[in-house]
């Protein structure tokens, strides 16, 4: 986005989506459910969106998308949800990754370590 030569290359990315929790006993129960629904709503997420290239999960949020606050570049080609760069993905199988953490994070390790 800063005019580098160098582009994303969108063939076969790895899309992943996060979530939010409010935790038992929040003593700001009502603020914290206030920010989940803000943060989730289309407007919430278009927010993000305008700032940093990650796509709103509501697809009501896909048309909202303008330009980045600081550089107007438009931002919604840099979404990985956009069209014509949504031709060839994977979701990330978060049940995968937790099944075999432990083992994938000691064989990082001892790959760092050599």
């Amino acid at each position: 986005m800063e005019k580098q030569p160098f582009v994303i290359i969108w063939d076969s990315h790895l899309r992943d989506y996060d979530a939010f929790a409010i935790v038992a006993g929040s003593p700001n129960l009502e603020n914290a459910k206030k920010f989940v629904a803000h943060a989730t709503s289309t407007r919430g997420m278009v927010g993000f969106a305008n700032h940093i290239p990650y796509a709103p999960l509501r697809h009501s949020g896909l048309p909202l998308i303008g330009k980045h606050e600081t550089t107007g570049v438009d931002m919604r080609p840099h979404m990985p949800t956009a069209l014509e760069n949504s031709k060839n993905f994977l979701w990330s199988n978060v049940e995968w990754w937790s099944e075999r953490e432990d083992d994938l994070t000691e064989r990082f390790n001892a790959w760092l370590a050599r």
